[in-house]
Protein backbone atom coordinates (compact mmCIF):
# COMPACT_ATOMS: atom_id res chain seq x y z
CA UNK A 1 0.00 0.00 0.00
CA UNK A 2 1.61 3.26 -1.11
CA UNK A 3 0.95 6.48 0.67
CA UNK A 4 1.21 9.26 -1.83
CA UNK A 5 0.26 12.66 -0.65
CA UNK A 6 -1.73 14.88 -2.93
CA UNK A 7 -1.56 18.61 -2.81
CA UNK A 8 -4.60 20.30 -1.38
CA UNK A 9 -6.65 22.15 -3.96
CA UNK A 10 -5.95 25.83 -4.16
CA UNK A 11 -8.91 28.05 -3.41
CA UNK A 12 -10.00 30.25 -6.27
CA UNK A 13 -9.25 33.91 -5.87
CA UNK A 14 -10.25 36.98 -7.79
CA UNK A 15 -6.53 37.68 -8.14
CA UNK A 16 -6.08 34.45 -10.08
CA UNK A 17 -8.44 35.47 -12.85
CA UNK A 18 -6.79 36.87 -15.96
CA UNK A 19 -7.44 40.53 -16.48
CA UNK A 20 -8.16 42.26 -19.71
CA UNK A 21 -5.55 44.74 -20.79
CA UNK A 22 -7.35 47.92 -21.59
CA UNK A 23 -6.07 50.94 -23.41
CA UNK A 24 -5.74 53.53 -20.70
CA UNK A 25 -6.15 57.20 -21.41
CA UNK A 26 -3.98 57.93 -18.37
CA UNK A 27 -1.31 55.67 -16.91
CA UNK A 28 -0.82 56.79 -13.31
CA UNK A 29 2.22 54.57 -12.71
CA UNK A 30 4.05 55.99 -15.73
CA UNK A 31 3.03 59.50 -14.67
CA UNK A 32 4.50 58.90 -11.18
CA UNK A 33 7.72 57.53 -12.64
CA UNK A 34 8.10 60.48 -14.99
CA UNK A 35 7.62 62.91 -12.09
CA UNK A 36 10.23 61.03 -10.07
CA UNK A 37 12.70 61.23 -12.98
CA UNK A 38 12.03 64.97 -13.33
CA UNK A 39 12.58 65.58 -9.61
CA UNK A 40 15.74 63.45 -9.61
CA UNK A 41 17.17 65.60 -12.42
CA UNK A 42 16.14 68.83 -10.67
CA UNK A 43 17.78 67.94 -7.36
CA UNK A 44 20.77 66.00 -8.70
CA UNK A 45 24.00 66.94 -6.94
CA UNK A 46 22.26 68.73 -4.05
CA UNK A 47 22.66 67.84 -0.42
CA UNK A 48 19.54 67.01 1.61
CA UNK A 49 19.51 70.49 3.17
CA UNK A 50 19.84 72.13 -0.27
CA UNK A 51 16.93 70.05 -1.54
CA UNK A 52 14.74 71.09 1.39
CA UNK A 53 15.64 74.77 0.87
CA UNK A 54 14.87 74.53 -2.87
CA UNK A 55 11.51 72.89 -2.16
CA UNK A 56 10.64 75.58 0.39
CA UNK A 57 11.54 78.34 -2.11
CA UNK A 58 9.32 76.72 -4.72
CA UNK A 59 6.43 76.47 -2.24
CA UNK A 60 6.81 80.12 -1.28
CA UNK A 61 6.75 81.36 -4.89
CA UNK A 62 4.45 78.89 -6.65
CA UNK A 63 1.25 80.03 -8.35
CA UNK A 64 -0.22 76.53 -8.22
CA UNK A 65 -3.76 76.62 -6.74
CA UNK A 66 -3.02 73.67 -4.45
CA UNK A 67 0.09 75.39 -3.06
CA UNK A 68 -1.78 78.67 -2.63
CA UNK A 69 -4.42 76.84 -0.60
CA UNK A 70 -1.73 75.14 1.48
CA UNK A 71 -0.09 78.50 2.20
CA UNK A 72 -3.43 79.93 3.34
CA UNK A 73 -3.78 77.27 6.07
CA UNK A 74 -2.63 78.12 9.59
CA UNK A 75 0.81 76.81 10.41
CA UNK A 76 -0.44 75.03 13.51
CA UNK A 77 -3.37 73.40 11.70
CA UNK A 78 -4.98 70.15 12.81
CA UNK A 79 -2.67 67.96 10.76
CA UNK A 80 0.48 69.80 11.76
CA UNK A 81 1.63 69.56 8.13
CA UNK A 82 3.13 73.04 8.13
CA UNK A 83 4.96 72.79 11.44
CA UNK A 84 8.66 73.40 11.08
Amino acid sequence: MSTTKTKPKKRASILDTPRKKSKKAFDCVEFKRELQRKLARRYKGMTWDQRIAAMQRRLETSDDPFVKRWRSLPEDGPSGARKK
